[in-house]
């Protein structure tokens, strides 16, 4: 199964279907592509956490899907010093990269 890359930037989805014609390339929101999965998945996200208004609705979603095990595992590249998703459910979390010297600090985390 390849895997399918959500773009909410319609011209950022177009040269992501140029670099990647093999792959399928939904120009759409992310938070309605998750709230339409109804198929075991693992999530890769750059989406930003910090102060962005639709986080907690991520989050909600992330939750909501796990539960349901629709969400076998999350990779997540983020700023900030915190866990982004703390409180969301995953069994496992842990920070497996951590950039300091960006700003504000960028780390990559995987849930399970």
């Amino acid at each position: 199964m390849n895997p399918v890359l959500v773009e909410r930037n319609d011209e950022w989805a177009a040269i992501l279907r140029r670099r990647f014609p093999h792959l399928e390339i939904r120009a759409e929101c992310a938070t309605r592509a998750l709230a339409a999965v109804e198929n075991p998945i693992g999530v890769v996200s750059s989406i930003p956490m910090l102060n962005n208004p639709q986080a907690d609705a991520i989050r909600r979603l992330l939750a909501l899907k796990y539960h349901d095990g629709l969400i076998r595992f999350c990779v997540l590249y983020t700023y900030g010093w915190s866990n982004p998703l703390a409180g969301v459910g995953f069994r496992k979390e842990k920070r497996e990269y951590f950039v300091a010297r960006s700003l504000p600090p960028a780390s990559v985390w995987v849930y399970h």
